[in-house]
C-alpha cells in the first residue's frame, strides 16, 4: 500500500496504466448543481458514491471543492485551482494547476486510479481521457429559477464519439428515504 496524507492506497501495476473513472449524477436534462448546491438529497445515491470513490484519490474543480463541508474522507482530494491565492486547509488536500499535474500526483502517490469528480469544467475537459464514467441519473427533472446559476453535465454527443461500452446498470426505486428514482451506469472506453 502507498501512502499520502496519512492515507493509503492500493498500489499500482506499472504494467498497467492508472484508471481514471469519471463520477456524476445528474437529473434528466443534465443538471448537475443549482447556486452550487445538489437539487436532490438521496442517501443511497451518496452511499453509492462513496463506495466507487473510497480509498482512492478524488480530482475535482476548486469550486467543487468550496461546496464541501469538509475534505472527503479516506481519499486524497486533488483540486484544480487557477487561483494562486486558493490555499484549503485540511487533512488530505492538495491544490493544482491542470489536469495532467493532477494525474501526476495520483501516480506520485502509487494509486492505482482516481475519480474525477467535477464540477462541470472539469468533466468538460477530463471526457477526451477517462477510462471508464460512473453516471447516475436522477428520474426528476428539477426546476431552476430565474437568476439562478444551473450547471450541466455535457451532452452525450460529446463523448459518444469515443465508443463507450456499457459494462453495467442499476435501478433503485423510490424508497422512504429516496424521494427519487435513479439508476445507475457505467460504461467504459476503448483504450
Amino acid at each position: 500500500m502507498a501512502r499520502s496524507f496519512g492515507i493509503s492506497f492500493p498500489r499500482r501495476n506499472a504494467r498497467f496504466a492508472m484508471q481514471r473513472t469519471l463520477v456524476a449524477a445528474f437529473d434528466l436534462r443534465g443538471l448537475l448543481g443549482v447556486d452550487g448546491r445538489l437539487p436532490w438529497t438521496l442517501p443511497a445515491e451518496l452511499a453509492h458514491f462513496r463506495a466507487l470513490t473510497l480509498g482512492r484519490p478524488v480530482v475535482m474543480g476548486r469550486s467543487t471543492f468550496e461546496t464541501l463541508r469538509r475534505p472527503l474522507d479516506g481519499r486524497l482530494n486533488i483540486v484544480l485551482s487557477t487561483r494562486p491565492d486558493f490555499a484549503p486547509r485540511g487533512e488530505g488536500v492538495c491544490v493544482v494547476r491542470s489536469l495532467e499535474e493532477a494525474w501526476a500526483r495520483v501516480e506520485r502517490v502509487g494509486a492505482d486510479g482516481c475519480s474525477v469528480i467535477g464540477g462541470a469544467r472539469v468533466y468538460e475537459a477530463a471526457l477526451d481521457v477517462v477510462d471508464r464514467m460512473a453516471l447516475t441519473q436522477v428520474q426528476h427533472t428539477f426546476e431552476v429559477r430565474e437568476g439562478q446559476r444551473a450547471v450541466y453535465f455535457p451532452p452525450p454527443s460529446r463523448y459518444a464519439p469515443r465508443g463507450p461500452r456499457v459494462v453495467s446498470r442499476g435501478w433503485h426505486p423510490v424508497a422512504p428515504d429516496n424521494a427519487w428514482a435513479w439508476a445507475f451506469t457505467e460504461v467504459e472506453f476503448a483504450r
